[in-house]
């Protein structure tokens, strides 16, 4: 596999998205890492419900049961399970916030809001699972994760070859299978959704974009048959080139920033926009509360068009602690 560090590290990933197979090495020996479709999820998930069929058959309890259970022994309670709800529903009504917010830092603020806020809700998720140790789902997790493996590696790249057999792998030892998850995980890590993002943004990238509108142009074959990876690129290209397209602004600083640019996005779309578009168009109007040369950066307002960036606290502190009316609309640049 390949670092970040690596210059060629998005050109390698899109060389494998197009052949739909990652190639690494293990004891010495190549091994290649097949690319799934849909259609090798709905497999796995039909394999996941077998599974769990029979380990109820065999007599392991559903966590429903458990989870009743755990409820008589005080080991859980209706007041645990309405915290995730709520909690869930709170985070998700602070990222609309988050989403609507102007200013780079307020957002900074706002999401360590929403981080501290998830990781108590993680917490609490934590602690129902591990009530779930010996139920039948996390046993045919378990079990579908070792066929996971199985089902991913082969000995050729033409993917016609499986690198184990069932037996086989049940036959390694404990470090040979961490050995093996530790390759998946590092292939995960390396095609993750926000790498897949970064790849369609670089400059390489730009000449495929328009392809992406018909699958077959740039793959070769109908988007029913493409992987998930093929299909997360023509997907995003499509999604970036549509937010170029309506937001000719985007500051050069954030053009390979996926999270960046969607909030710029998200920035943009919203009435708090429009309303500093208006006050910037105004006559002597080039401040806003509040802002630092990091947020103007971010909302692709030139330093030098910025006469000063005056906070109200700062031009109270000149004013000797108090602003009368005309005051504030000398900040805003509309006094007289």
């Amino acid at each position: 596999m390949y670092e970040e560090s690596d210059k060629a590290f998005f050109q390698k990933i899109f060389r494998d998205v197009g052949q739909g197979y990652s190639k690494t090495s293990y004891k010495e020996n190549d091994v290649f890492i097949k690319h799934l479709k849909s259609q090798d999820y709905i497999y796995i998930n039909e394999k996941e419900s077998e599974i769990l069929q029979k380990s109820l058959k065999r007599g392991l309890r559903p966590e429903k049961e458990i989870l009743e259970d755990a409820k008589k022994d005080n080991l859980w309670s209706d007041e645990d399970e309405d915290f995730i709800y709520k909690q869930e529903s709170f985070i998700e009504n602070l990222r609309k916030t988050s989403s609507q917010l102007l200013l780079k830092s307020e957002k900074e603020k706002h999401n360590l809001l929403i981080k501290e806020e998830q990781e108590a809700l993680n917490k609490k998720i934590n602690e129902k699972q591990s009530l779930f140790k010996h139920s039948a789902e996390n046993y045919a997790k378990s079990k579908i994760n070792d066929f996971f493996i199985t089902f991913i590696l082969f000995k050729d790249e033409s993917l016609s070859e499986f690198f184990f057999n069932n037996e086989e792998f049940y036959d390694l030892d404990y470090s040979e299978v961490s050995n093996l998850i530790k390759i998946n995980n590092k292939f995960s890590s390396i095609f993750s959704e926000l790498n897949i993002q970064k790849l369609v943004l670089q400059e390489f990238f730009f000449p495929y974009m328009m392809l992406c509108e018909k699958p077959l142009d740039i793959f070769g074959k109908p988007a029913i048959k493409l992987t998930n990876f093929q299909m997360s690129i023509c997907t995003y290209s499509q999604i970036f080139k549509n937010i170029f397209d309506n937001n000719p602004k985007i500051p050069d600083s954030i053009r390979k920033d996926p999270e960046a640019i969607f909030e710029y996005a998200n920035s943009e779309s919203t009435k708090s926009k429009q309303n500093l578009d208006k006050h910037l168009s105004q006559d002597g109007a080039t401040t806003v509360f509040g802002a630092d040369k990091e947020d103007y950066k971010h909302l692709g307002i030139e330093e030098s068009e910025i006469t000063q960036s005056t906070s109200l606290t700062e031009a109270a502190k000149k004013k000797g602690g108090t602003l009368n009316m005309q005051d504030l609309m000398d900040l805003q640049g509309k006094g007289a």
